[in-house]
């Protein structure tokens, strides 16, 4: 038997309501995709993401194609994304200021995590730590679970609409070791939220 995963889609319409859409992502619904469109200046964007994937038991799940079992689109992409003044380099020290922000959470960590290839961890200060990582394409993931840019439970991505659909062509789903989905109630099924916020504006407009 394969596991089963929901995935909710929030689209947010600008980096200043990140913490109210975060907070009301929890009650949406699982099996379909999700949108909240909360009235703004700036134009909505749009997020597209499965509304439930399959993974098979031990076998890594790329967003990518079509999915085996149910044959829908298994792509995350954005589009109608304002990108206007963002361009995060090193010589801005990955200002994103300015950019859209995809955001992507396990609600627990129980049945996999989430791995995005080609990162680059990137220290910023004294700290020995990694501050950020950054794609190969460019996206700065300012938020990640694993301290070495790992397989994690949260990935938090920033970036160009193009940084950010190039980058989510590396996401994947890395089930746990033996992990078999057995539950017959959607509300107890691992879920995925993904979070699409809007750029082109400073967070205190």
């Amino acid at each position: 038997m394969t596991g089963i995963i929901h995935i909710g889609s929030v689209v947010g319409a600008r980096r200043r309501t990140f913490a109210a859409l975060a907070a009301g992502a929890a009650v949406l619904g699982t099996v379909l995709v999700t949108t909240l469109q909360p009235t703004a200046a700036a134009g909505t964007p749009t997020m597209t993401a499965p509304g439930r994937i399959y993974p098979t038991v031990d076998a890594v799940y790329p967003f990518a194609g079509t999915d085996g079992i149910s044959g829908d689109a298994a792509v995350l992409s954005v589009s109608g994304m304002d990108d206007t003044g963002c361009d995060p380099n090193s010589g801005n020290g990955y200002d994103t200021t300015s950019c859209p922000r995809v955001q992507m959470d396990l609600n627990a960590s129980t049945g996999g995590l989430l791995f995005m290839a080609n990162l680059t961890g990137v220290n910023l200060d004294a700290d020995p730590e990694y501050e950020i990582f950054t794609h190969n394409d460019g996206a700065v993931i300012n938020q990640i679970t694993d301290p070495l840019g790992g397989p994690s439970q949260v990935i938090h991505l920033n970036g160009t609409q193009a940084q950010l659909n190039n980058a989510l062509q590396d996401l994947e789903f890395q089930p746990a070791a033996g992990y078999e989905e057995r539950q017959t109630d959607d509300g107890l099924l691992p879920r995925l939220t993904s979070v699409a916020v809007q750029g082109g504006v400073s967070p205190g407009a």
